[in-house]
């Protein structure tokens, strides 16, 4: 009998799946109007699912909230069915634990932009608001913000019981990385906090130690490379008064939104030696490739170490990924463009001062024969 009735749970979310991608060919938003901050009015569509719902007594009695709000929304029926086998006893193995995963991706597009016209609705009525986003977190649904307002959904933790007794460690690890994930989401200056990133590398540095053939880490593998972008493309701009600001990301001296704190790179190199990254960012923050702060962002010249060049990203982002794997310090790739022809580089480092870039070569050509300095502007045209 559970067995025929987790085949049911599965159809079910086929026909949430299909009914979806329906709904995203037509471009229609799962809410039209908001008719006021308790109840929600879907004009011309269709329910999600019909007549599969038995029971939404448990989203009556754990989320009123949700209940409230989620009254006159066609896909109320849909976040009930998820809730019911949320909370049952009978998820007693990984299989069950992806398919209710699935059925919750399928949902977040559709709350996220049902979220969005609630956040408007709801904005001079913080204390509902906030019931809302503990229910959601609740359900596996975690708000994200920029700038204090509401800016998207990512994942909130569910199943971690089950996780660990039924998941195999390879998929335990993979959802940890991506509740990591959800924790890195939003604010204004979204690299000022890198807790949640450091957590994230660790992670994919073990699971690609361990499980790097399987599925899970492919995965999360993109994901992970970028958080460990986050703690190594680093550079400092250089005020007048030699004051430093560090900043992240390519050759920007945009303090907004790349702006970022050299101490959880500190933080790194101390309290996670055993890393195959800690010795590369310990030798990026002693020699840190240097801009000079300038109000005209388009104003100046850049003066790039290039390690090793190649026609497409892809190619220079494997690079720089195999040497951090390597513990070498060649964090950066940049590109230049040379009449039609745009090459992708792999740095070491790079400086506004031409005698600085010259000096830093002298340190890496041993290691790299073909190293050169490649001379740019802002609009990354070689000059």
């Amino acid at each position: 009998m559970k067995k025929q009735s987790f085949y049911i749970f599965l159809a079910m979310i086929t026909i949430l799946l299909m009914s979806c991608q329906n709904h995203s060919e037509k471009k229609e938003t799962p809410v039209d109007s908001l008719k006021t901050s308790d109840s929600v009015l879907v004009e011309n569509e269709k329910p999600l699912i019909d007549s599969l719902l038995k029971s939404d007594s448990l989203l009556k009695a754990k989320f009123p909230t949700l209940d409230s709000i989620f009254k006159k929304a066609t896909f109320r029926d849909s976040v009930a069915i998820y809730c019911n086998h949320l909370f049952k006893k009978d998820i007693d193995n990984q299989e069950k634990i992806m398919a209710l995963m699935s059925y919750r991706d399928s949902l977040k597009p559709i709350l996220e932009n049902f979220s969005y016209l609630l956040s408007e609705s709801l904005f001079e009525n913080m204390k509902k608001w906030e019931k809302y986003e503990k229910e959601l977190i609740e359900i596996g649904f975690l708000p994200f913000y920029a700038e204090g307002m509401f800016s998207g959904l990512t994942n909130s933790p569910i199943l971690q019981a089950q996780i660990k007794e039924f998941g195999t460690p390879e998929f335990q690890l993979m959802t940890d990385f991506e509740n990591a994930n959800g924790k890195s989401m939003g604010g204004e200056y979204p690299y000022l906090d890198l807790t949640a990133n450091i957590e994230m590398v660790l992670i994919g540095e073990k699971m690609s130690k361990e499980f790097g053939e399987t599925p899970e880490y492919k995965k999360i593998e993109q994901t992970y490379r970028y958080a460990l972008k986050t703690l190594t493309d680093l550079h400092c701009l250089v005020q007048t008064d030699d004051t430093r600001e560090y900043i992240l990301h390519d050759i920007s001296r945009d303090f907004w939104p790349n702006a970022t704190d050299v101490s959880f790179m500190e933080q790194f190199v101390k309290k996670h030696k055993t890393s195959r990254f800690a010795p590369a960012i310990k030798k990026i923050l002693v020699n840190v490739s240097e801009l000079q702060a300038s109000e005209d962002l388009e104003k100046g010249e850049v003066y790039l170490i290039a390690v090793e060049s190649f026609k497409t990203e892809e190619e220079a982002e494997n690079k720089v990924f195999e040497l951090l794997n390597k513990s070498i310090d060649v964090p950066h790739v940049i590109s230049s463009k040379k009449g039609k022809t745009e090459q992708y580089h792999a740095v070491y480092r790079f400086y506004a001062q031409e005698a600085k870039a010259k000096e830093n070569l002298k340190k890496i050509k041993s290691q790299f024969k073909n190293a050169k300095i490649i001379h740019i502007d802002y609009n990354w045209n070689e000059l």
